[in-house]
């Protein structure tokens, strides 16, 4: 993303920006009553001469674009919560030896995705928005066939009672370094695509060699790790 001056913004977006301020009522109007670059200051969205990045987006040529963008992130947030419950139900079926179904299961976005394409043709609806919808219509279908599948072994039971006891704690305090170790490698893709938006064409190449290490990560690393962590598991359970 370019540097970007006040002067370069365009008068509809910031004009935009403060009906939508003003309708939700999150900043004062004497402050959206100031001219555009008085107003960028008192926001504290200025770095030297230029705005910064992240607020770049507030003033955003399209607003509709920057709409759509929204909705679409709605649509597709549940897939988050689904994706979640599914990778949980796959460790069990993992720590059970049963690989298969939880390799298998995210095949189904990628059918999912292939068949709204076909789909969104054939009634001639919107690609955007059908993808959108078949993202998380996929993290709610991964869901059930992992629930199938699990059944037999575990059967989940809702409680709001919370105890805190020592295999909780001792939980947390392995599951931290794990989440620093993986939240490393998504920041270093961040900045990585950061850096990459500034050349044409470089996200693409970050992209697909991202795909390529991957690959190996997945068949040489990934797959062996999971098969060998139950067992791993069991014998230091035994003290063998």
């Amino acid at each position: 993303m370019p540097f970007v001056k006040v002067e370069d913004l365009e008068y509809s977006a910031i004009e935009f920006f403060k009906q939508k301020a003003l309708k939700k009522k999150r900043i004062d109007s004497d402050i959206l009553d100031e001219d555009n670059k008085g107003l960028i200051e008192k926001l504290h969205l200025m770095e030297g001469d230029y705005l910064k990045r992240a607020s770049v987006l507030l003033f955003y040529k399209d607003p509709e674009k920057l709409k759509l963008a929204i909705d679409l992130s709605r649509i597709t947030f549940p897939f988050l919560f689904f994706i979640c419950l599914a990778s949980f139900f796959a460790a069990i079926l993992n720590s059970y030896n049963k690989f298969a179904v939880a390799a298998a299961a995210p095949i189904i976005l990628n059918v999912i995705l292939i068949g709204s394409l076909f789909i969104s043709q054939w009634l001639n609806i919107s690609d955007v928005l059908t993808l959108s919808y078949a993202v998380s219509f996929a993290g709610f279908l991964q869901l059930l066939i992992l629930l199938f599948f699990v059944r037999k072994i575990f059967k989940p039971i809702l409680s709001m009672k919370i105890k805190i006891n020592e295999e909780i704690k001792f939980f947390f305090r392995k599951l931290l370094p794990s989440i620093f170790s993986s939240g490393v490698t998504q920041i270093n893709i961040l900045v990585g695509t950061i850096i990459a938006s500034f050349q044409a064409g470089a996200v693409s190449y970050l992209y697909y060699a991202d795909r390529v290490y991957q690959i190996n990560l997945a068949v040489a690393g990934i797959a062996v790790g999971t098969v060998m962590l139950p067992e791993l598991s069991r014998y230091i359970k035994n003290n063998n």
